[in-house]
């Protein structure tokens, strides 16, 4: 054996957190204190074996256990490296027969000490100290608390516990997943999980509930896995120990009770003490066992779900053209995070017939809640696929003013306008060629990832058909929303954003990624909304129903936008207008032609139609229907639908005029009394 591998060797063990001996003599198991233990535990153990190029060591206290090789400072032949593997496999095949050696031995071991053990009294030291009952602890000849690891229903390992609080686990004893549970865990729908022994008598003694410890932050995981597994139907509540340090030491009880809770879909609880370090125990010692009780009541109250939160941000600063936008687009930034579970990932593209309509705000808040986000501001194609590669994980694309890679102002995006065509299909490829030198090789580069876009106008049926599209409108003055500032608010977007990413994977492996589809929604639209559904079944059935409503409206509402044309048409029909409740399209067409110096009169060689003015008008949400003027019945347009738009997208004093009462008429061209007119909407 050479000094430099006993040398490494000892590091190794250091660096796990242990603190052997000096001198590891090769060929022999070592005993010394475990992971953060006093000199008088010995649950640490290593074994140099006698070649000194390969050992083992761990600390049974804490299931740590880890198989070890020298690092060689030449690379290995082809036998070395066999051999090597094969000295690692035999290492791994000792240590696991050793270990199952110590836990049966430990185990019988254990049946011996609770037989001879009696009964724990609640005047023992550690109890009065702590201000708990034993709960059916016992003691052994040194007055130690025993409390029983139990493993599928029987004792694999004692923990020991003595009047000044210090804690020794039976040596060789199997404790990972192991735990000792206070009250009876089938009489309730709503379990604790906690840490150390006296925590959980405090949590028990407070609220009744059954409750379960696991000994250890480290084993709260896999105690609440195995539970969650045994009764899916309980609320499992994880009571993390706050283990808060003002130097910005990293607080292992959060993170422990964060994951335990995480992988199970459960909720968690820390208690708080002033921003002191403190359990549940000291909660109760400080400030009563009420104190705790509040705590957990608190808890356990019904919470929202992450995302509702998520939908109530977003509705915070933006001002959506319907419920059903709403809806859509807080469940595109849950689908984000799940993105490669489904064969495609829609588009969502934020569109609108004029600026300031809330596209680059709705951009600007997916930005704080997705994974991964890539703002697509001036850059190269090269990059964005480069990014889609990144071993960080799959990005989100935000493209805001969407239409300078695809409008009139496009310029040379053929290779974007390729990827955001393509990409939404999993498995998507880019193929390049690369000039190495005087040889061409090919390069495939992934294109498959989320796409958000925002922009004005219309865009190509090659990229509409694969997205949600949401029609924004510019803001009227009845609505209201909070203004967004950056700096404040996006902090808490990205507070949400790593919620919504905790919340998607303990829901990723039972994912139904075959949702049923609402009646009309077949083939690409399926294919667009088959993700949108999925999430929202996961979530529960109120969102189910919205997401289907949803889904049928947006796409029955999927038509194209126009541009600026459409606000002189607009300006020029509320001339026309004046106080008329209604005016016949024919009228209308007539009118308009002989405006002085509007455009109507030739577009593109021709006079305005009824079809253009259709076309024109139908993205603001206005249709022509079946009005009557005097005594006739005719095709037309009314007030009553033309004022929203009006009052969005043009600003004059005359709006306040143009309002119509709740029984507007029709017409005002005849004396016959006002609840007579009626509308009648065009028939297919």
């Amino acid at each position: 054996m050479s000094l430099h591998a006993g040398d490494e060797f000892r590091r190794a063990l250091e660096q796990a957190g242990l603190h052997p001996p000096v001198a590891i003599p090769p060929g022999e198991m070592i005993r010394f204190p475990g992971v953060g233990k006093s000199n008088g535990n010995t649950s640490g153990w290593a074994k140099l074996f006698p070649d000194g190029q390969a050992g083992a060591y761990g600390d049974w206290a804490s299931e740590l256990s880890e198989i070890w090789h020298a690092q060689h400072d030449h690379t290995m032949t082809a036998t070395e490296r066999a051999a090597h593997t094969r000295r690692v496999a035999e290492l791994r095949r000792i240590r696991e027969e050793e270990e199952l050696a110590r836990h049966a031995d430990a185990a019988r071991e254990t049946q011996s000490i609770w037989a001879s053990a009696t009964e724990a009294d609640p005047s023992h030291p550690y109890c009065q100290r702590e201000g708990i009952q034993p709960h059916g602890l016992r003691v052994d000849d040194e007055n130690r608390l025993i409390v029983p690891v139990t493993i599928n229903g029987a004792i694999s390992s004692l923990q020991f516990i003595d009047a000044s609080g210090e804690k020794q686990f039976l040596p060789g004893g199997k404790v990972k997943g192991g735990t000792f549970t206070m009250g009876d865990l089938t009489e309730a729908a709503t379990l604790l999980l906690c840490e150390g022994f006296a925590t959980g008598a405090s949590l028990h003694e407070a609220t009744a509930l059954p409750t379960v410890m696991a000994f250890s932050a480290n084993n709260l995981h896999p105690v609440a896995e195995q539970l969650h597994r045994q009764y899916p139907a309980h609320r499992i509540l994880v009571c993390g120990d706050n283990d808060i340090h003002a130097d910005g030491t990293p607080n292992t009880g959060l993170e422990a009770a964060t994951a335990a809770a995480n992988a199970i879909g459960g909720g968690f609880v820390m208690p708080n003490l002033d921003g002191q370090k403190c359990d549940f125990n000291d909660l109760a010692q400080a400030k009563g066992l009420h104190a705790v009780t509040t705590a957990i009541e608190a808890a356990l109250r019904p919470q929202p779900h992450v995302l509702d939160e998520v939908h109530a941000f977003l509705g915070r600063f933006i001002a959506y053209p319907s419920q059903h936008a709403h809806v859509a687009h807080t469940l595109w930034i849950a689908h984000a995070h799940l993105m490669d579970a489904w064969e495609s990932t829609p588009r969502i593209a934020f569109l609108s017939p004029e600026p300031a309509s809330g596209k680059t705000r709705a951009i600007e808040l997916t930005e704080t809640l997705v994974p991964q986000p890539v703002e697509a501001v001036n850059v190269s194609a090269a990059y964005l696929f480069r990014k889609v590669s990144d071993p960080a994980g799959l990005p989100t694309i935000l493209f805001d003013e969407i239409d300078t890679v695809f409008g009139p102002r496009a310029q040379e995006h053929e290779d974007i306008r390729g990827m955001l065509n393509s990409g939404h299909r999993r498995g998507a490829m880019a193929g390049r060629c690369i000039v190495r030198g005087k040889t061409i090789e090919t390069e495939d580069l992934p294109a498959f990832c989320a796409v958000a876009i925002a922009g004005l106008g219309h865009l190509p049926d090659t990229i509409l058909t694969r997205s949600v599209i949401i029609k924004m409108r510019r803001r009227a003055p009845t609505e209201h929303i909070q203004p967004y500032r950056r700096r404040r608010h996006a902090p808490e977007g990205n507070t949400l954003r790593d919620r919504l990413a905790a919340w998607a994977s303990t829901v990723r492996e039972t994912l139904e990624i075959d949702p049923s589809m609402p009646e009309g929604i077949t083939d690409r639209n399926a294919d667009v909304w088959e993700a949108l559904l999925s999430v929202a079944d996961a979530t529960g059935k109120d969102w189910s129903d919205r997401a289907r409503v949803a889904a049928v409206a947006l796409v029955a509402d999927a038509m194209g936008d126009r541009g600026s044309l459409g606000v002189r048409l607009l300006t020029d029909l509320r001339t026309l207008f004046q106080e008329r409740h209604a005016m016949a399209t024919v009228d209308i067409l007539a009118a308009l032609v002989t405006l002085d110096e509007a455009p109507w009169g030739d577009l593109k060689g021709k006079p305005i139609d009824s079809r253009r003015l259709a076309n024109f008008l139908r993205p603001y949400g206005v249709s022509s229907k079946n009005v009557r003027i005097g005594p006739d019945i005719v095709k037309g347009y009314a007030t009553q639908d033309l004022y929203d738009p009006w009052q969005r997208y043009l600003t004059s004093d005359k709006e306040a005029s143009l309002s119509p009462s709740p029984h507007a008429s029709a017409t005002s061209a005849t004396p016959e009394p006002e609840e007579s007119f009626q509308l009648y909407k065009e028939e297919d």
